[in-house]
């Protein structure tokens, strides 16, 4: 199916195709996360954080 454009020309439309390196990601419902276990991964990656910015020298 060809989409025409302004200047009467049509163009195939282009669409990514998924490659065999490259699998289609399966979207993951963000409802499935409880408020509890979102503070608990902020505190874990702010955790993280720290230790990696304030080594002691």
């Amino acid at each position: 199916m060809k989409n025409p454009t302004l200047s009467g020309k049509s163009v195939e439309p282009q669409k990514p195709l998924p490659t065999k390196e490259e699998p289609t990601k399966i979207p993951v419902p963000c409802a499935t996360l409880t408020e509890e276990r979102v503070r608990e991964i902020v505190r874990e990656e702010i955790h993280k954080w720290e230790e990696e910015t304030f080594t002691p020298i």
